[in-house]
């Protein structure tokens, strides 16, 4: 988990040093943490270093990246490539944004009647 804050410490770093701004800088870092994710997930590396590393690359935002890139590379059935690979990526992702809206709706509710 260090060595993954380290390294985006870094990328973020060099963001800063192109005179982009703070916000911007997080941003891509973000992207590229994703993007790094997703290509050792397609390549099998993702977890053989999740196996040496344990829950240290998993938890930050490359374990998300991970878990929606590791179900659309499933076998594909008959049909639409592109639905069929859209299918099995939000497989997992679905109940997760539809959970996370559904309780920023309450939540605001809540924080709307108690002020």
């Amino acid at each position: 988990g260090g060595c993954v804050c380290v390294f985006a410490q870094f990328v973020h770093n060099y963001f800063l040093g192109k005179g982009i701004s703070v916000d911007d800088a997080v941003f891509y870092t973000i992207i590229v943490h994703i993007a790094i994710a997703s290509i050792l997930t397609v390549f099998g590396l993702f977890k053989k270093i999740e196996n040496i590393v344990g829950a240290g690359i998993f938890i930050p935002i490359t374990g998300f990246a991970n878990a929606i890139v590791e179900p659309s590379l499933e076998k594909k059935e008959k049909g639409n490539f592109f639905l069929q690979l859209s299918f099995k990526m939000f497989s997992l992702a679905a109940p997760v944004v539809a959970y996370g809206i559904i309780s920023s709706v309450v939540v605001g509710i809540v924080y709307y009647i108690v002020k």
